[in-house]
């Protein structure tokens, strides 16, 4: 999140930004809620990413396959598999 001016943040600053809009937003000074929501957007863009396997989600965030499954019905993560490949032909008669 480059600034005005040009100068690149670093990631620890981009984080606190980041908290400080969802302070401004939500109106509240949660951490908790903040990190949570934080864990929930990592947790779908990596599924996205991984074609919503959870198993190589998992490992690919060094966790174990229990705890991740864990997080994502805690989070009420729903996730349904994408198409890898073009489409199926219907077959030619």
């Amino acid at each position: 999140m480059p600034r005005k001016d040009g100068v690149r943040l670093s990631f620890e600053q981009q984080a606190f930004q980041a908290y400080l809009e969802y302070m401004r937003l939500m109106n509240t000074t949660r951490l908790k809620g903040f990190l949570e929501s934080l864990e929930k957007v990592v947790l779908c863009r990596l599924l996205a990413r991984f074609n919503g396997n959870q198993r190589r989600t998992a490992r690919h965030l060094g966790m174990k396959y229990t705890t991740f499954n864990g997080r994502v019905k805690k989070y009420g993560i729903c996730f349904r598999k994408r198409p890898v490949g073009p489409p199926a032909r219907p077959p030619i008669f």
